[in-house]
């Protein structure tokens, strides 16, 4: 638990994840509708870790991590193994076009190897060019994600993660037509800058989702300071990357337990106007589900009826709002708040 009395940044009192989305309250109510219609994810690029928005999901969730390093993918599968999964499969394998074989940029910090050479010159402009600097280059065979998957017998899947350095989206292309049509949440890292040559940007990574009947909701976005002034009193940085959240907006074709996932997943992601108004648009559709499996989708949004919140849920309204005036007229005294970056790190999760 971070102290925020003894700290001066806003970093230590920011939560790792947006409690206001209360994503494990969300999925408890959902939980049993769940577990008749488990969510399907494939995590390319997982390194580290699962991501902390699916931590909640574990009990329902039929995970597919692909990555590309032999190493770290044994030691995801040893931790995953430890957990109750529904199942959770990882896969040491690399994505792209078929039959291709591409180079890899092994960097001194891991995390930011890539496919795509490093951009020195871009990525010295925020201080940070020695976690860049190429420590090894080698040939990696690569394969179409809908290739890998179709190997593993895994045909729907609900949620796509994309984080593979300026790589996504061959990753997005791969995934094959039919998988596009019953994907309901698309969650993208997407660069602004060149941190890698000659790498897509976000708006090719759009241009190319749109299509697929998904619209964009939110967006985490990054910032980096110059020469990595972190504390710079005036700078609010440049828009460098960030964590791009798709919804499918399109939903001709989508049976009944998907149009189900997606009005859970939209609350789960903390958009709970958007489930809401699927759920109201497609009630006739959700009937298909039975009354057992539709009775946690009525209770959940029987409050959203309600012409006028209640008078506690007001003050609690007005309360927070007199503190958040507070945090932030203290925050404009002080003339600057200690943080490296501007960010977003509230919605949906992160």
């Amino acid at each position: 638990m971070k102290n925020i009395w003894l700290s001066r940044t806003l970093e230590a009192a920011v939560p790792e994840v947006n409690r206001n989305a209360r994503p494990e309250k969300v999925f408890a109510h959902f939980r049993p509708f769940l577990e008749q219609n488990p969510i399907t994810a494939v995590d390319v690029g997982t390194r580290g870790d699962l991501p902390g928005e699916w931590e909640p999901l574990v009990p329902v969730l039929r995970l597919v991590a692909i990555e590309p390093d032999p190493a770290e993918a044994a030691r995801l599968r040893e931790r995953f193994a430890r957990r109750s999964f529904c199942s959770a499969d990882v896969l040491p394998a690399a994505i792209g076009p078929p039959g291709g074989e591409v180079t890899l940029h092994v960097t001194r910090e891991p995390g930011s190897s890539s496919f795509f050479e490093p951009n020195a010159e871009v990525a010295g402009r925020y201080g940070a060019p020695e976690r860049f600097e190429v420590v090894e280059r080698r040939r990696v065979g690569v394969r179409p994600l809908g290739e890998v998957l179709a190997e593993r017998g895994i045909g729907e899947v609900d949620i796509l993660k994309a984080d593979v350095q300026g790589f996504e989206l061959e990753v997005l292309r791969t995934l094959g037509a039919e998988r596009w049509a019953r994907l309901l949440l698309a969650e993208v890292e997407v660069e602004f800058v060149e941190l890698y040559k000659g790498q897509p940007l976000f708006r090719h990574v759009d241009e190319h989702i749109g299509p697929q009947g998904f619209e964009l909701f939110h967006l985490n976005r990054t910032f980096a300071n110059y020469r990595g002034g972190r504390w710079m009193p005036y700078g609010r940085g440049q828009l460098v990357f960030g964590d791009a959240y798709y919804l499918r907006t399109r939903l001709e074709g989508l049976p009944a337990p998907g149009l189900g996932k997606l009005i859970f997943l939209a609350a789960f992601y903390g958009f709970s106007d958007y489930a809401y108004f699927l759920y109201r648009e497609n009630e006739a559709r959700l009937r298909e589900l039975g009354e057992e499996q539709l009775a946690p989708f009525r209770s959940f949004f029987r409050p959203f009826d309600r012409a006028r919140p209640r008078l506690g849920r007001l003050l609690s309204l007005g309360l927070r709002f007199v503190l958040d005036r507070l945090l932030f007229t203290y925050l404009a005294w002080r003339r600057w708040n200690g943080i490296k970056t501007d960010s977003d790190r509230s919605y949906p999760l992160r």
